[in-house]
């Protein structure tokens, strides 16, 4: 039924007021019709009477003369020049004469209602009834005449035929004038609606779309006229709508694209606190999944540190800068986030919403405190050697020149300590030349065979082995392509066989093995020795950690050999893994990517 008024509204509320329209006239002409039907019998009555009175003094005349022969004369219809019948009655009711039918054919009259009501004693008696002896509808007016104390009555009636045909005609053409009103205004009524009506109402339906976002929408034809000229400035108004929405839609485009593009988090908060915009570096740094919109922020990442933050953002006026360490989980890495906030409103009162931009700077502290640590060590493991060359050519300068054989022996000491040194700083400009690596692509890698780097690598190796230990090789036959820098990875190899023959023990074998799979090529380092507690293995390709340090020291080793080791595996978008177990021995591995035939990783 909604949709049926919606639909047809403004057809029906027009319809039914042209009808009502009509109708009303309608009934207001045939009220006023019956009115003068009416008025036309009071004069009808009126000239009964004034009739019947005029002829009274003749027919009284008469009837005191006992003339009733010149009554009838009086009353012949050759005499009468009018459409009233006059009726004279005697007092007993009989007819003395009827200017229509004659006399002596007439029933008595006493019964007649007009005559009754005189006999009762009205002066006038009007009625209108049907004839039955015209057998036609009349009106009657009757009038007492005494005459030598006998009440006669004088009669007059009219015919009511033409009348009715008057008044049938009269409503006959109401209603066809009715009917050509109402076929007139049906046109008119058919014509507003086709070029008024159903025109707006499709310019009504158009602007509700438009409203809705259909902004391509073209307008429905109107033609001419005001609805044409109101269809105009409605599809400017589209036109620009278009155009506005088009800008902003650009605009908020760019904006997204910028804050996504951002590695800053950016955060927008409401009123209360709840969050109402974040860019994807934000979604990444808070781990935000699923509907997150309009919920508190502070429920969401649980940031006490953060709480204490927004304080002071709503009461300084200004922008506010802290750094924050957060934590969301214990499974999760803490990190260093460099916020900044500020309050978008003039007033706590009129606050309308909080900007935080979220800056992460793990990274950078944790360099910071690696150049720290790194300084720090560098400095300590140079300083041994420089100490113990110091005190040599102290004691040479303080008079052991003169003693050739302790001369020569500060001299050993001096030439062991810096080559030491030589060596420390040579691992040192290896791992800083990595890193450099690591940081740029490979594209100036070539295919090589493994088991060649393997080989060339166990030869370079040998002429260290201890008296007691042994060095076993396993390459497989197959193809053992790797795409990389084959004198990085042949020192890698290195450093791991020179590892195990330094600390696995003096009777240890040493297995170097080559390992194909479907996707790598794992180059493996194992020996029997005396193995490494869990504790330490964590840290091992750390920069100068050392599981037993006067151990290595003594070995000669820098403390960087496994450091540089991962740093080439790394370069090689490889990995490196290490197992242990006091007692049975320690097995390194280097997983790197297989070559394809581009000769790409």
């Amino acid at each position: 039924m909604v949709k049926l008024h919606i639909k047809f509204g403004w057809l029906s509320v027009l319809t039914a007021l042209l009808w009502i329209i009509i109708i009303a006239a309608v009934m207001v002409i045939w009220t006023q019709t019956g009115h003068s039907e009416t008025r036309y019998l009071r004069e009808l009555d009126r000239t009964l009477e004034s009739m019947l009175r005029s002829e009274m003094p003749h027919i009284a005349k008469l009837l005191e003369d006992g003339d009733y022969d010149g009554v009838r004369r009086l009353c012949s219809p050759e005499k009468s020049d009018s459409d009233i019948r006059l009726t004279v009655i005697a007092p007993d009711g009989e007819v003395i004469a009827d200017s229509r039918v004659r006399y002596n054919l007439m029933d008595n009259h006493m019964e007649r209602p007009e005559i009754e009501e005189v006999r009762s004693g009205q002066p006038v008696s009007r009625q209108m009834r049907f004839s039955s002896t015209a057998h036609i509808p009349s009106l009657y007016c009757a009038i007492p005449l005494e005459v030598n104390s006998q009440r006669y009555i004088i009669r007059g009636s009219l015919s009511m035929n033409e009348l009715e045909r008057t008044m049938r005609t009269a409503r006959q053409n109401l209603l066809l004038v009715g009917i050509a009103v109402a076929a007139v205004l049906s046109a008119l009524s058919f014509y507003v609606v086709h070029k008024v009506i159903f025109p707006l109402r499709r310019l009504r339906k158009t602007a509700n779309r438009i409203a809705a976002g259909e902004l391509d929408l073209p307008l429905p034809p109107t033609g001419p006229g005001e609805v044409g000229r109101l269809a105009l400035p409605l599809g400017m108004l589209a036109e620009q709508l278009k155009m506005r929405y088009e800008e902003v839609r650009r605009q908020k485009l760019e904006r997204d694209l910028i804050f996504d593009a951002m590695r800053e988090g950016v955060v927008m908060l409401n009123s209360a606190g709840a969050l109402s915009g974040y860019n994807e570096a934000a979604r990444k740094m808070f781990h935000l999944t699923g509907q997150v919109r309009n919920q508190p922020f502070l429920a969401l990442v649980r940031f006490a540190e953060l709480k204490v933050f927004l304080e002071k953002v709503k009461k300084q006026a200004g922008p506010v800068e802290e750094e924050l360490l957060l934590q969301l989980s214990d499974s999760v890495e803490p990190r260093y986030l460099r916020v900044r906030g500020v309050m978008i409103g003039d007033t706590v009162e009129k606050l309308s919403c909080i900007l935080l931009v979220f800056s992460d700077i793990t990274r950078i502290r944790k360099l910071e405190n690696f150049r720290r640590d790194f300084i720090a060590d560098v400095s300590h493991e140079i300083k041994t050697p420089l100490t113990v060359i110091q005190g040599a050519a102290e004691t040479l300068l303080d008079g052991a020149l003169e003693d050739p054989a302790g001369a020569t022996r500060f001299l050993d000491i001096i030439q062991t300590h810096c080559r030491r040194l030589n060596l420390l700083v040579q691992d040192i400009l290896s791992i800083s030349n990595l890193e450099e690596k690591t940081t740029r692509a490979t594209e100036d890698f070539v295919e090589l065979d493994a088991g060649d780097i393997v080989r060339t690598a166990v030869e370079l190796c040998r002429p260290r082995l201890l008296e007691k230990q042994h060095l076993e090789v396993s390459i497989p036959d197959t193809p053992c392509e790797v795409a990389g820098d084959s004198a990085n990875l042949e020192q890698a190899v290195v450093n791991l066989v020179d590892n195990a023959i330094k600390y696995a023990g003096e009777e240890a074998t040493i297995r170097v093995t080559v390992i194909v799979t479907e996707r790598n090529v794992v180059i493996a380092v194992a020996d029997n020795g005396v193995g490494i507690a869990p504790v330490h293995l964590e840290r091992l390709f750390e920069r100068f950690y050392r599981v037993d340090k006067a151990r290595s020291r003594k070995a000669g080793g820098t403390g960087l050999g496994l450091a540089i080791v991962k740093h080439i595996v790394q370069w090689h978008r490889g990995q490196t893994e290490v197992t242990s177990e006091v007692g049975k021995g320690t097995t390194f591995r280097m997983i790197l990517p297989r070559a394809t035939k581009s000769g790409e990783m």
